[in-house]
């Protein structure tokens, strides 16, 4: 599981832009200014104190400032840190005297990490010369896995292998015991790199909270820290400090001021992506790249909808995950047991049923962890069609009045008003509910309610009422219902079961509060529906049982 908020465990150096290459996918701006190694040195000895632990090198060409590699190389050893790895061309000498000093120049420093080569159908350097760094790398490290290779993967992938093939037949014929580790990096379609890839693709990212891209102190050549690589957006809004009048702690105690860094490591992209729509903002498909994304907003939104739709978020965080609520749900008055009786059982197939629709002719059952959803004959049990969940563990579905469809997903822990394509449930709109777990769903005519678990210290349970447009409007306290389930409205109250207390339960919700209950035949109680008549009652592995309720 991704872990959210900004927690840098490596500081990575970029003491140069300066490259002996021109690559093709390379937007950066190439200057021979180098990083201040004093700066570098006194920003070092403070990222100990904010739990960084690790020290890379990147560029441009990190070797093109070797007296900085070797002088950061020193502090590093002397202060206890780990190095993770060199980020190299390995052709940027000009004979093999400059190779072999250098190196050992790096050697003697105390360098013990991995010296990464970048190798793919964009860096188009000589493979002999590649081959040779190895080579002399491995012999002066003794040590056979000294260097990794790292390739872009996504754009040029044939030429890529083509290249890589003959790379390791060179390091094969050179009978050196070498071992070559490779690592896939997915090329970011940012700037030059654009003509090479289609960034709108036919999915989204997957939400880690840009750890997978970030979450380092990455150091430029100015002395910008930026909280990512840095270079696929170098966008001014993604600085978090600068390295000349900026500690590691002042980095960390003023991170919250840049709202935009703070939602990405706390919220997620996609949390942004979903508030940013709520404010109609349409993007031109779905975006696979996190840094894609980020870019785009960062260059496409104007900064005005953009900065309201980061205020919003951090309502509805406060709302959501950090409990807040406008009321409790509580027990009237004349809470009483309502009468009930069972006016037929239905068999139907066993699995981990959960919420229940009424939708006309038929009952719709969303099935729990890798089900699917079911629409069920009432009369007979049977199982007439099915549709794909959006995703592993669907809780809910519902169809309003003019055919909107909205679904809940457990553990992907959000909302999705979505359209039926061929059997499949096709997101149009989101909303992530972090770290709450939405469960049952209604709709009465105006707005959405939905039942969440946060665990955590006590679970703690939340009604919580939207909009069509997924916002959230009011959020309630549960604390008179023990494990709040599924959800149903008959036209005038709403209906709340429990899937510990095998109860159902009658809400006004003018005055949210619980004025009754019935208790289920079925143990485990989860999904209610309302066909304008009858209760319909199911629960985990159990039948279908259609009820008559007094008032």
């Amino acid at each position: 599981m991704s872990r959210k908020g900004f927690y840098p465990e490596e500081v990575l150096f970029s003491p140069t832009t300066d490259c002996n290459l021109s690559c093709g996918h390379c937007d950066i701006p190439k200057s021979r200014k180098t990083l201040s190694a004093k700066h570098a040195d006194r920003f070092l000895i403070g990222c100990r104190r904010v739990g960084v632990k690790r020290v890379g090198f990147t560029g441009g060409e990190p070797f093109l400032a070797l007296d900085f590699l070797c002088a950061l190389t020193k502090r590093a050893v002397g202060e206890g840190f780990l190095f993770d790895r060199i980020m190299t061309n390995a052709v940027w000498w000009h004979d093999e005297n400059e190779l072999k000093c250098s190196l050992v120049r790096l050697f003697n420093a105390g360098y013990d990490g991995s010296i990464c080569v970048s190798v793919d159908a964009f860096h188009r350097q000589s493979i002999r010369k590649v081959v040779r760094f190895i080579e002399l790398a491995a012999c002066i490290w003794r040590r056979s896995d000294i260097v990794s290779i790292a390739y872009t993967s996504g754009a040029k992938d044939r030429e890529t292998r083509a290249k890589l093939n003959v790379l390791n037949a060179l390091v094969k014929r050179s009978d050196s015991g070498i071992f070559l580790r490779t690592f896939k990096v997915e090329i970011a379609p940012v700037g030059r790199a654009l003509k090479f890839r289609d960034p709108w693709g036919g999915k989204w990212f997957k939400e880690d909270y840009c750890r997978g891209p970030g979450n380092v102190f990455f150091v430029m050549p100015d002395g910008a820290v930026k909280p990512c690589c840095g270079y696929a957006t170098d966008r001014k809004e993604l600085s978090i400090g600068n390295i000349k009048k900026d500690s590691a702690k002042d980095i960390m105690k003023h991170l919250k001021e840049n709202r935009f860094v703070d939602a990405v490591f706390s919220r997620g992209l996609s949390k942004i992506r979903a508030s940013l729509e709520r404010a109609g903002v349409r993007f031109p498909g779905k975006a696979d790249s996190h840094c894609h994304f980020c870019n785009y907003i960062l260059t496409k939104v104007p900064r005005g909808v953009l900065a309201r739709s980061l205020a919003a978020l951090v309502l509805v965080f406060i709302l959501i995950a950090q409990q807040a609520f406008a009321g409790e749900l509580r027990r009237g008055k004349d809470y009483h047991e309502i009468s009930s009786g069972i006016v037929k059982q239905v068999k139907i197939p066993r699995w981990y049923h959960e919420g229940l629709f009424y939708e006309g002719k038929s009952l719709w059952l969303a099935n729990g962890e890798k089900g699917d959803i079911w629409v069920i004959d009432p009369l007979t049990g049977l199982v007439t069609s099915r549709m794909e969940p959006v995703a592993d563990f669907p809780e809910a579905l519902i169809r309003t009045e003019d055919g909107t469809l909205f679904t809940t997903e457990w553990y992907a822990k959000k909302i999705y008003r979505v359209k039926l394509e061929g059997g499949l449930l096709v997101p149009e709109r989101e909303s992530l509910f972090e770290p709450a777990h939405p469960a049952g769903l209604a709709w009465n005519g105006k707005s959405l309610f939905v039942v969440t678990w946060t665990r955590g210290m006590g679970t703690k349970f939340h009604m919580i009422e939207m909009d069509r447009d997924l916002k959230v409007v009011n959020s309630i306290r549960i604390k008179n219902i023990q494990e709040p389930d599924q959800l149903v409205w008959d036209g005038e109250y709403l209906w709340i079961s429990s899937w510990h207390a095998k109860t159902v339960y009658k809400v006004d919700i003018n005055k949210w509060e619980i004025v009754g209950y019935f208790k289920s035949p079925v143990s485990k109680t989860t999904g209610v529906a309302w066909d304008g008549k009858y209760m319909w009652v199911t629960g985990t592995y159990g039948d279908l049982y259609q009820m008559e309720i007094g008032k």
